[in-house]
C-alpha cells in the first residue's frame, strides 16, 4: 500500500512478497490455494502476560494460526512470532473479504486485533486489446 502512495519508493528494491512485510495488517492480493505469512511481534504490556488468538477469518477463507497462545515471561523476550496460513474454500474471482485476529491477555484488559483482507484468485486474466 505504501509503495503505491509515495512515488519515490516504488518497493523495487524489495524482493520478497508484499504481505510478508512485517506490517500491523495481513492483506493477501493474490491468494490461489493456500499461502502462510508470518508477523513478529512486540509485547509493550505488562511483562508477564499470555495472549490467546481469536480468530475471524474472511468469507470463503480458512485460517490456521501457530501458536495460538503466545506467552511473555519477566525475563524472557518481548518479541514472539507467530504465522498464519490462509487457505481458499470458495473459488470466487476478484473479491475482497475481511477478517481479524485478535490476540487477547487472559484477563481480557488488553486486546491487540489485527485486520485480515484477502482475495481469492481463480486465475489471471489476459485482456486483449484491439
Amino acid at each position: 500500500f505504501r509503495c503505491t502512495l509515495d512515488p519515490k519508493d516504488d518497493c523495487s528494491s524489495y524482493m520478497g512478497r508484499l504481505y510478508q512485510l512485517n506490517l500491523p495488517s495481513i492483506a493477501v492480493p493474490d491468494l490461489v490455494g493456500s499461502v502462510t505469512v508470518s508477523r513478529t511481534v512486540t509485547n509493550v504490556g505488562p511483562a508477564e502476560v499470555t495472549y490467546r488468538v481469536a480468530v475471524e477469518a474472511p468469507a470463503g477463507v480458512d485460517v490456521f494460526v501457530e501458536p495460538t497462545v503466545m506467552t511473555f515471561a519477566v525475563d524472557g523476550s518481548r518479541n514472539a512470532t507467530f504465522k498464519a496460513t490462509f487457505t481458499a474454500r470458495q473459488m470466487v474471482q476478484g473479491v475482497y473479504t475481511f477478517g481479524s485476529l485478535a490476540w487477547s491477555d487472559d484477563g481480557g484488559a488488553h486486546s491487540v486485533r489485527i485486520p485480515i483482507a484477502v482475495r481469492s484468485v481463480i486465475q489471471d486474466f489476459v485482456a486483449d486489446v484491439s
